[in-house]
């Protein structure tokens, strides 16, 4: 019925935690997707060995893990406090990290906290009205000239809207008007409207890639 129910359900188990952000239950393969993501994140926002770094919808820590040893301070935090769980439990052992359960799209920390916040693969779960609810958050929660990174897909772009076509002829095929769509189901944006999202919520966009099947922002 909502987000947290979503993800607590689909992840009752580590196992199934890992699972539900990588698609693995192997824990070899979730570090190194993980480390792959941490570098992709380390670079967009030339992060620094002293930042005080937020990931909004960090799962299992599968970012967290790696890149915590690179930045003075790392800050998970997701809707679900099973996901929160198993991230603590990884986290073992990294004393400048902290993981926390969200009860609301508002994030529970002073303005100002942060040098630089990051999110990938979240957004595409969420509805629009979230999207840009937690973007206006994120612009309070940073300080000033911090950093935010994120992705979500790409529905200009062909397999992006492919992607989205798989959607809709699943729904057209097997959905029923009544019944709302699945609540955490692929939600689909444009460069233009992550652009408008961005500057309404206080935010600057310094890139906006859409040369893929995802939209990435600075």
């Amino acid at each position: 019925t909502n987000y947290k129910n979503f993800w607590d359900a689909k992840a009752t188990s580590y196992t199934g935690a890992l699972i539900a952000v990588d698609g693995s239950s192997d824990e070899s393969s979730v570090v190194a997707t993980g480390a792959r993501s941490a570098n992709q994140v380390a670079a967009a926002l030339a992060l620094k060995a002293t930042d005080h770094v937020l990931e909004l919808g960090c799962g299992v820590a599968r970012i967290g893990v790696p890149l915590a040893p690179r930045v003075g301070f790392w800050q998970g935090v997701d809707i679900s406090q099973n996901m929160v769980n198993v991230a603590k439990q990884r986290l073992a052992g990294l004393a400048n990290t902290a993981a926390q359960a969200l009860t609301r799209p508002a994030l529970p920390f002073p303005d100002a906290s942060f040098d630089a916040v990051y999110c990938i693969a979240v957004f595409i779960h969420m509805d629009k009205e979230d999207f840009f609810i937690y973007l206006r958050e994120i612009f309070r929660v940073l300080k000033p000239g911090g950093r935010v990174f994120f992705d979500h897909w790409n529905l200009a772009h062909p397999v992006g809207f492919k992607r989205f076509l798989y959607e809709a002829n699943f729904y057209d095929k097997h959905g029923d008007v009544g019944v709302r769509k699945d609540v955490a189901r692929n939600q689909f944006t444009t460069p233009q409207e992550v652009e408008v999202y961005l500057r309404q919520a206080g935010l600057s966009p310094t890139e906006i890639m859409s040369d893929t099947c995802w939209v990435q922002a600075l």
